[in-house]
């Protein structure tokens, strides 16, 4: 790695001290898994008088390894790969190779044309094929291509010298042949996000394997197999993987949720679908509160809980019939405008009545408040939000438990568990004036935190409807605090909470920010947030609604040309992002190439608005070296450069 020569001085020397790893290759390029590789490995030690006398004997002692090594001894033997090991199919062909060697054991060329013939030793069967054939001078092995005919058996391959180099006979080891596969299956499913649920548009390694009839693996077995999908949607990303050692591996991502089966196969193999694998929604959590118990005594009423939740991997620019279920005492609350509605429970199963509506965008992706909240029960409980959804068009109901769980799209791979805190108390242990608002809308959102920044969860969230509608048959909870009067709004936060409010964000139905209020001390018009006094709840009323809006935030021009950018960071290890730009929607393709020109993985193939966009891509399954990465969009195409190294 670092050639240099300390006895002259010359040459690239390494004068820091660091961990310099030999990185050895050896044999075929293409060696897969199974293969048989010899490795001549020397390594030599000499100390001598001092440091550089030891350099100096080392290289003696280098100098006679090479000569060892190179020593022009004649070829006297020879050595038979069969099938590099592995066990050969009937019927199917297979490589032998013959490779010359002197006493020594080392490779070596042969001086004259020297001809070679194969025959079966053992077994009960035939070999056909092309069994004879010469080395020309200056080369040291031969490969043979050859067929077994026959039953189940144990063989083995005789080559014997016909007339050239006086080469000894050689025998291969006794090989297994076997029945050729005749069916392929699937083995493995990895969701390489880490987790063992399976979300839409996540990346998914899925192994194949090529079986013969007895179940076991033909890991003699080449050729490429095809997938092929069942299901609504489609699968993005390989769709033809090259068999190694009898497995295909592909890297698919599914583009909708749902039941989906996929099998591979080829024109001489069947496939088999196996079990349908299931594909969940991808449910990712903007803003939601953290989970605060609080003591209450009294009146049983209950604690709306309220989340911004994003929904994708649905149909593009389709509406959705939905409802938030917590069981039979939970009362699904839709915040959309122009109002909230609130449908009471028991519910049917299949969304064909109680229901609100939504409509995704042409991504298939859906943003907006979600919430829930118990009514009529009679002791202290806990419960999950859960969402369910379906098209409205006859297919089944869908429910989505979970999601990752994140703060201003930031996601982490955790289970959302949102829960409803029910409890009562319907005094107002503290009123809190604020100088926050407002908009013409009679419906918000208030978002509360105890930090001055949004980079933590909230701490809670509140609903404000100052609708001047009655309030029958609603909750205490509801009365005091959802529906405002005279301006007002509130919450419940545990009365020893020491942090206090320090954060006030308003939000719209369509769940646009608004306006922002900031306390450093958690005061407000002089009135403290901050509590004291013991376990006991605090319901925060603020009053005096009026706040500086947002001002709406700058749009960004969109592209005037088209153009790839350099990924970044560059070198990288394993991971890196390609920025790509787009002045008109186009069908965009990019792929990554190894410096041999091979396809190595697609990034996208599918239709782009005009925008800008960051592609990630990982690399983990690759080996460290130049790589290069294609755009194609309509006529425009270009490539770059990029490094891996590991």
């Amino acid at each position: 790695m670092f050639p240099g020569d300390p006895e002259t001085g010359t040459g690239i020397l390494q004068t820091q001290m660091s961990d310099i790893r030999h990185v050895l290759s050896a044999g075929h390029v293409d060696v897969a898994a199974g293969d048989t590789v010899e490795i001549l490995y020397a390594v030599t030690i000499a100390v001598g008088a001092n440091r550089l006398n030891s350099v100096t004997k080392l290289k003696a002692q280098a100098a006679e390894l090479h000569m060892l090594h190179r020593t022009n001894l004649p070829a006297t033997k020879m050595w038979l790969y069969v099938n590099r090991g592995a066990d050969i199919s009937i019927g199917k062909p297979f490589p032998i190779v013959v490779e010359a060697r002197d006493e020594k054991g080392f490779p070596r060329r042969v001086s004259q044309p020297t001809t070679v013939s194969l025959q079966l030793a053992r077994g009960n069967g035939t070999l056909i094929g092309t069994l004879i054939g010469t080395m020309l001078p200056g080369q040291n092995s031969i490969t043979f291509e050859a067929t077994y005919q026959g039953a189940e058996d144990t063989i083995q391959i005789q080559a014997l010298r016909l007339w050239g180099m006086p080469l000894a006979t050689s025998l291969s080891r006794p090989i297994r042949a076997l029945p050729a596969a005749s069916r392929v299956e699937r083995v493995s499913i990895l969701n390489l996000r880490g987790g063992t649920r399976i979300f839409a548009q996540d990346t998914l390694e899925i192994q194949f394997a090529c079986k013969r009839a007895d179940g076991t693996i033909d890991n003699s077995y080449t050729g490429t197999l095809r997938l092929h999908h069942i299901g609504n949607g489609k699968i993005m990303g390989d769709t033809v993987a090259q068999v190694l050692s009898g497995i295909a591996t592909y890297r698919i991502a599914f583009s909708r949720a749902g039941m989906h089966l996929i099998k591979a196969e080829n024109a001489e193999l069947i496939g088999i679908a196996g079990d349908s694998i299931r594909v969940e929604h991808r449910l990712v959590a903007l803003k939601y509160p953290r989970v605060i118990k609080v003591p209450v005594s009294g009146e049983m009423s209950s604690l709306p809980f309220v989340a911004l939740l994003r929904l994708d991997a649905l149909e593009p620019n389709a509406t959705y019939r939905y409802r938030n279920l917590m069981g039979e005492n939970a009362r699904a609350i839709f915040p959309r405008e122009p109002n909230f509605l609130a449908l009471n429970p028991p519910f049917v199963s299949d969304l064909s009545q109680s229901y609100f509506e939504f409509k995704t965008d042409d991504k298939g992706s859906y943003t907006g408040w979600f919430v829930s909240e118990l009514v009529g029960t009679s002791t202290p409980a806990q419960s999950l939000m859960q969402l369910q959804l379906n098209r409205g068009n006859g297919e089944s109901t869908v429910t989505v438990p979970n999601a990752d769980v994140g703060v201003l799209g930031i996601t982490t791979p955790q289970v959302l568990v949102l829960r409803t805190i029910v409890g009562g108390g319907t005094g107002l242990v503290g009123i809190v004036p604020t100088v926050i608002d407002t908009m013409p809308t009679r419906q918000k959102i208030a978002v509360l935190y105890d930090t001055q920044d949004s980079t933590a969860r909230p701490l809670t969230a509140a609903i404000i409807e100052n609708d001047g509608l009655g309030v029958e048959n609603k909750p205490q909870f509801y009365i005091d605090s959802v529906n405002a009067r005279n301006g007002r709004f509130g919450t419940i936060i545990p009365g020893n909470y020491s942090p206090g409010i320090r954060r006030i964000e308003i939000y719209d139905l369509q769940g646009r920010l608004r306006a922002v209020a900031t306390s450093p001390d958690g005061t407000w018009n002089g009135r403290s947030s901050v509590a004291n006094t013991g376990a006991s709840p605090l319901v925060l009323v603020f009053t005096g609604f009026r706040t500086i809006a947002l001002p709406a935030p700058p749009q960004k021009p969109l592209p005037t040309t088209f153009k790839l950018g350099q990924n970044y960071p560059n070198p990288f290890n394993p991971s890196t992002t390609i920025p790509i730009q787009l002045p008109r929607t186009e069908r965009v393709v990019l792929k990554v190439f190894d410096v041999l020109g091979r396809e190595v993985a697609t990034l996208l193939n599918e239709t782009l608005s005009a925008n800008e966009y960051l592609i990630p891509f990982n690399a983990s399954n690759l080996s460290s070296g130049v790589y290069f990465y294609r755009i194609q969009a309509g006529e425009f195409v270009e490539t770059k450069k990029m490094i891996l190294l590991k």
